[in-house]
């Protein structure tokens, strides 16, 4: 069953094999119709690297910046002593990832398009979400590298549909030192979207919790991807349209 750290009315932190020594986070991601507390689903790749899975969930699009955003912080530092921490983020998830990194003592991170911030003082590049951020609390965002800044890993971003992703990308490295940056053109958001069929992307977590995710695979399986990929066409017509048009 799974096991839970903590349940509030904006935050949930909900996981299975919590006692071993090497734990996966996952982070809720931007969903526009969203059904309040999605349903807990445990990652059964975790499972089978020997892993606890651990999952950050948030009641709204607020990324994870709400009146309970400080209980849970010291929750998961009470749990992340003495374990091994991995972390996994979508855009909104990817952001959470950074948030929590201190609290959570995160180690290694593959993070999707994550933002910098959405608040226009500090991201005045991003207006997508002026909404959801106009009701948030600005004091609350401030991501901070762990202590000693050990954090390693990937960031994957969109440089041709997605510049504002690579300006979150960009700003964020100035932060996370040990987090390098791969550019997959016309992948969209998240820049994934050519892996259709699942195989890849749980090709590529395996590679990350055995940590032999590299630029150079990422790039590679890209690459691969994009040749049958009827996304990544469309994704290159449209682009080439809208040079046209300027």
């Amino acid at each position: 069953m799974p096991e839970v750290l903590f349940d509030g009315a904006s935050l949930r932190a909900i996981g299975t094999n919590l006692h071993r020594d090497r734990i996966l986070v996952t982070f809720d991601r931007h969903r526009k119709n969203r059904p309040f507390f999605t349903n807990y689903t445990s990652v059964n790749t975790a499972q089978k690297f020997d892993m606890g899975h651990l999952s950050i969930l948030t009641s709204q699009n607020d990324w994870f910046l709400n009146g309970e955003t400080q209980a849970l912080r010291e929750v998961l530092r009470r749990f992340s002593v003495q374990k091994t921490t991995y972390a996994i983020g979508f855009s909104m998830g990817g952001y959470g990832a950074l948030l929590f990194s201190p609290d959570l003592r995160l180690k290694h991170a593959f993070l999707l398009a994550p933002q910098y911030s959405v608040f226009p003082d500090k991201a005045p590049y991003e207006p997508r979400y002026l909404n959801e951020s106009s009701v948030l609390n600005p004091e609350q965002d401030n991501l901070v590298a762990p202590k000693g800044n050990t954090l390693s890993g990937i960031i994957t971003y969109d440089p041709r549909l997605q510049p504002i992703d690579h300006q979150h990308s960009k700003n964020i490295i100035q932060r996370f030192s040990g987090l390098k940056p791969v550019a997959l053109p016309f992948g969209g958001h998240p820049p994934l979207q050519l892996f259709k069929d699942g195989k890849s992307y749980a090709k590529m977590m395996r590679a990350f919790l055995k940590g032999r995710l590299s630029p150079k695979k990422i790039r590679k399986m890209h690459s691969e991807a994009r040749v049958s990929s009827e996304c990544y066409w469309k994704h290159l017509n449209h682009y080439q349209d809208l040079r046209k048009k300027r």
